[in-house]
């Protein structure tokens, strides 16, 4: 077709990707029951309340974040559409950086990039990108990691690479799954990434002692190893009967966390923990939709694999 540029697919696919997700997230009610202890305190406690309250913590130290809930609710209040507005702008924002770190620049690329978003958007995990009470940490953490990525192979901020520090030290208070920056800017640096030098390095580590000093001196909270629910086997169980099982060794209760995260997105099976498939298949009622999600998802991990194995990757 004259004209036509694969190129652009990716950027297609990302749009069809942010209007199909916003017409079914403008379908979602409110999740009162989710956000009403969130919304409960921004509600009623006055600022300086609020700051001890976000700030003294508790297991899941997120003080940015629930100062943004503050604002939040200070400016829109109970206006759903605005939360969920926010949503799919983070949404879009997350595809974005993604497709930017493609650079799908020709035929080859941009066939490749729009397969990559395919599997990037069909992940099953990507749900918590739409989970929010009143907003979403998720995508807000992910857009810090990203960012940081974006950053250190960007040759440009090479002049500026101190920016990692309030970059870190932003995502670790929004979220704590922003730390995922601290392995990558590693890697990246180690591998001479041109935009992230000793000096960025050295500021991501700053950002990180801050934050460690600031959760052990201000949260007030004492939990164990083990102080949420989690799925175990084949269905969730407490934080109480989870504490019972690995008391001896809760370090068994890790590694079952480590490998059920690997295969979650390896093959779309456990979630949550939960072998949903393997349980569902012991009781004969396995709806064709099981199968669909674990063998897709197995097949696409077969297919990367084996270019990993017989293609050489570019520098």
């Amino acid at each position: 077709m004259a004209g036509f540029r694969w190129s652009s697919v990716p950027i297609v696919w990302v749009l069809v990707c942010v209007v199909a997700y916003g017409v079914a997230l403008s379908s979602v009610s409110w999740p009162y029951v989710d956000a009403y202890y969130t919304l409960n305190e921004a509600s009623r406690w006055t600022w300086p309340q609020y700051l001890r309250y976000a700030f003294s913590g508790g297991a899941d130290y997120r003080p940015l974040f629930v100062l943004m809930i503050k604002v939040a609710y200070e400016t829109a209040g109970l206006r759903l559409w605005v939360y969920q507005a926010l949503v799919l702008l983070q949404f879009a924002a997350v595809l974005g950086l993604v497709l930017w770190l493609f650079r799908p620049l020709g035929t080859a690329r941009g066939v490749a990039a729009a397969i990559a978003l395919a599997c990037l958007t069909g992940l099953h995990t990507t749900r918590i990108l739409f989970f929010f009470v009143p907003l979403n940490a998720h995508s807000a953490a992910l857009l810090f990691v990203l960012a940081a990525v974006v950053l250190a192979v960007e040759p440009r901020s090479r002049a500026f690479d101190w920016v990692f520090f309030p970059l870190m030290i932003v995502g670790a208070l929004v979220l704590e799954s922003a730390l995922l920056i601290v392995p990558l800017l590693i890697v990246l640096w180690w591998l001479e990434a041109p935009g992230v030098s000793t000096r960025g390095v050295g500021a991501m580590a700053a950002a990180i002692a801050m934050y460690v000093a600031l959760r052990l001196t201000l949260s007030t909270a004492q939990w164990g190893p083990i102080y949420t629910e989690s799925g175990l086997g084949f269905s969730q169980v407490d934080p109480e009967s989870l504490r019972k099982i690995f008391e001896g060794a809760p370090w068994l209760y890790w590694i079952y966390n480590v490998v059920a995260t690997f295969l979650t997105v390896a093959a779309s099976e456990p979630r949550a923990g939960v072998y949903a498939l393997i349980s569902s298949v012991l009781r004969a009622e396995t709806p064709w939709w099981r199968w669909w999600h674990v063998g897709s998802s197995v097949l696409t991990t077969i297919v990367i694999v084996t270019v990993l194995i017989r293609h050489r990757i570019a520098p």
